[in-house]
């Protein structure tokens, strides 16, 4: 990964629980400000092999590292050297990610957060907006496993207030998604509030095998579009400011 610096960090779970994740960085240098846009990609089932080395976990964090930010890919408990066990459910690993934002909102070289959730990822991500919601400026679920199987372990995820308000949403997920239908995916994303937006991209599967960047390409865009609406935001308080003064 030519001009990609992997930087590994180590953190407590709000529990106490040892947690590992990894950094992905542009050696190229920083922002005028030294803080860069930083999205947390959460991994699928730890029970069925997810971890942060992912394909699609790891290539929404470069994809992040592309359009000037960062992104750090996480191992929640009971997955490679973070301690703890996992659970089937997914309550545990809530903790997880909490901590994880803070971890972040804690660094001196990150600003903006956003969260990506793949698969189960995105079902801990949406319960974990509970309690971070206010640290995080953007949301993707990327693949939910809104299928009638899947929904009945990992169902009450989605069945709170965690995705309510004005955090900006981006859902994600194939046509020929096995873990889910287009009729389910219409009535889970036409039930979040808004602002949302959504993606379906045509044959692609719950796996993305080959087709990673079809996925994380627009999300990174997503959350670039983002910043680039705050900056806006921003000088034009700056120049209504130096109007008035």
């Amino acid at each position: 990964m030519a001009g990609i610096s992997v930087e590994r960090v180590n953190f407590a779970s709000e529990d106490g629980t040892s947690l590992e994740a990894k950094i992905y960085h542009d050696r190229t240098g920083m922002v005028a400000d030294g803080r860069r846009s930083c999205v947390l990609v959460v991994h699928p089932h730890p029970k069925l092999g997810g971890t942060f080395d992912n394909p699609v976990v790891v290539e929404m964090a470069l994809s992040m590292v592309e359009e000037g930010g960062m992104g750090m890919c996480l191992n929640m408990r009971g997955v490679g050297r973070s301690g703890g066990s996992s659970s089937w459910k997914g309550d545990k690993e809530v903790k997880d990610v909490a901590a994880a934002v803070k971890f972040l909102k804690a660094r001196d070289d990150v600003g903006p957060v956003y969260l990506v959730g793949y698969s189960f990822g995105a079902c801990i991500v949406a319960t974990a907006m509970l309690s971070v919601r206010d640290l995080v400026d953007g949301i993707s679920l990327l693949s939910p496993p809104w299928g009638r199987i899947s929904s009945i372990m990992l169902g009450h995820h989605f069945k709170n207030e965690s995705l309510t308000g004005q955090i900006p949403k981006m859902v994600v997920a194939g046509t020929d998604d096995m873990f889910s239908s287009q009729s389910a995916f219409k009535r889970h994303f036409e039930a979040l509030p808004e602002p949302k937006t959504k993606l379906l991209v045509n044959r692609a599967s719950h796996f993305w095998v080959n087709e990673e960047q079809k996925a994380t390409t627009p999300i990174a865009k997503f959350f670039s579009s983002l910043d680039a609406a705050r900056d806006d935001e921003n000088d034009n308080y700056t120049t209504m400011a130096k109007a008035l003064a």
